[in-house]
């Protein structure tokens, strides 16, 4: 299967300091990937990279096998980022406005916008939050939020940037529930998080950046020693344990 994502000797220099320096990795189509590694690796400016909110020093990204390195707006429109405040990313009066907001903007006819809305209101159980301002909704009904509107635009890969984080025991379940759904259902899912022993069970591929370089690509289940050397917490369980869903 190609990959969706392709990113080939990205490095970043900001004021003759290398942030990232030639990393490289794909992301195959339908996977679930955790981008890990302790605070300052280079893993928020290397979204910011592949979202197209930043230019890249030097090497390449590429979507769907299309070098996007110089287009911005195809990146924009492709890769679909979910920011670790939510709120950051919203626009629309209500729920069910901010959903529209997406599609409205790449020109979609009414019925699609209408018909799309529908889905992702129903999908991430937001129906009867349709009229609420975002504002007032608790926590993890933000994350979902977050995620819907992205997802409504159809777009080829999405990254979530810390998804758990300051979210209560019962939001974390409910979030946990929906990334396994979207994963079942084929859509490309990076979460970048810290807190990985909360989900890695789920996973299918961890990728570790540490000081602006990558140190691992492998399978999820090949991962924890590496994760462990790399100041990533992991408890001392088995692989099948790594999660906060009952086994």
């Amino acid at each position: 299967m190609s990959p969706v994502l392709e990113v080939s000797s990205v490095s970043l220099v900001i004021d003759g300091r290398k942030i990232l320096d030639d990393v490289s990795f794909s992301v195959e189509k339908g996977s679930f990937t955790v981008l890990a590694g302790k605070n300052g690796a280079g893993k928020s400016q290397l979204l910011k990279i592949i979202k197209g909110l930043k230019k890249p020093s030097s090497g390449t990204i590429a979507i769907k096998g299309e070098d996007v390195t110089k287009s911005r707006q195809k990146r924009l429109s492709s890769v679909g980022l979910v920011f670790q405040n939510s709120d950051l990313q919203f626009v629309g009066e209500t729920v069910e406005k901010d959903i529209m907001f997406g599609p409205e903007n790449l020109g979609w006819d009414r019925d699609r916008i209408r018909a799309k809305t529908e889905e992702m209101l129903n999908l991430f159980s937001l129906t009867e939050l349709r009229n609420r301002r975002p504002s007032t909704l608790s926590g993890g009904e933000k994350r979902r939020l977050a995620i819907a509107g992205v997802l409504a635009m159809e777009v080829d890969i999405i990254f979530l940037d810390e998804p758990f984080t300051a979210l209560d025991t019962p939001s974390v379940m409910t979030l946990l529930d929906t990334l396994i759904s979207l994963h079942e259902k084929g859509v490309t899912l990076v979460v970048v998080s810290h807190e990985t022993e909360r989900f890695l069970a789920h996973t299918d591929r961890v990728i570790i950046l540490n000081r602006g370089r990558k140190v691992f690509d492998g399978p999820s289940k090949e991962s924890l020693d590496e994760l462990r050397k790399n100041d990533v917490y992991i408890p001392p369980l088995p692989f099948r344990s790594l999660t906060w869903k009952a086994t």
